[in-house]
């Protein structure tokens, strides 16, 4: 084991040197200790340590990071997992991000060997080079319809076969991407059964069930000489039904 932490240290030395000092500490929902820095009245999650051993006590089992957090009565969202923030954490089991987490930060979970799944929130936009090096990962579960960021070595020592699940209507996506298409085992998962035509709302652009997408205002009111309904989901789940002619989507109704 410490052989391992000391490889692990050697690796992040070779990474772009960033402050690691903690602000202060909080007790997470599910009852480990941990530890943040504040940038421009946000929190990040980083380590207790800037040094080997990281930890005075390494964070082990189910992990839940809050979305936001207290401290000296003044509250602070979680945007970030830092810089090497649960490097070397082998004990941990599982890890719950919050949709307030917009980066994972380079080498953030390095080494969790224990990791085996993980569920990256939609609100990330963006995953640090090896934020995952050598986790014990058997799936990945994304929630992005946009695929975040990667860089080039974010998953590295972690099988390229394993299954990459990702939202319906976003696989083609995944795969054209030049580093998610790493992963050779992606499919989509949330479809609907029903016999709706499906699409997605993101920022007002409608992504059909096949990724296409036609750019609408979300309010437009054109009137249309078809008035067949089909439904589209936005990310809240609320319904907005569309009106189409033929397969053209004309105009959107709340």
């Amino acid at each position: 084991m410490k052989r391992r932490l000391l490889f692990f240290a050697l690796l992040l030395a070779t990474l772009p040197l960033r402050s690691l000092a903690y602000t202060f500490s909080a007790v997470s929902p599910s009852g480990q200790t941990l530890y943040y820095y504040i940038v421009d009245g946000k929190a990040h999650v980083t380590r207790q340590n800037s040094s080997y051993p990281f930890y005075s006590n390494y964070p082990t089992g189910n992990l839940t990071i809050p979305d936001s957090v207290v401290d000296n009565g003044i509250t602070y969202a979680v945007t970030s997992i830092g810089y090497a923030a649960f490097n070397g954490c082998s004990g941990l089991t599982s890890i719950d991000i919050p949709n307030s987490v917009t980066s994972i930060g380079d080498g953030a979970f390095s080494g969790c060997y224990g990791l085996t799944s993980i569920d990256i929130p939609n609100s990330v936009t963006s995953i640090g080079n090896y934020a995952f090096y050598n986790c014990g990962l058997t799936g990945i579960h994304s929630q992005a319809i946009i695929p975040p960021v990667l860089a080039r070595y974010s998953f590295s020592g972690v099988s390229s076969s394993i299954p990459l699940y990702v939202p319906c209507g976003s696989i083609s996506a995944y795969q054209s991407d030049s580093l998610w298409s790493q992963f050779t085992n992606i499919h989509e998962e949330g479809c609907t059964t029903s016999q709706d035509t499906v699409f997605v709302v993101v920022r007002d652009t409608v992504y059909l069930h096949d990724t296409t997408y036609i750019n609408v205002l979300v309010h437009d009111t054109t009137v249309v000489h078809d008035t067949t309904l089909v439904r589209i989901y936005n990310f809240d789940t609320t319904i907005v039904n569309v009106y189409h002619y033929d397969t053209t989507l004309v105009s959107v109704f709340d």
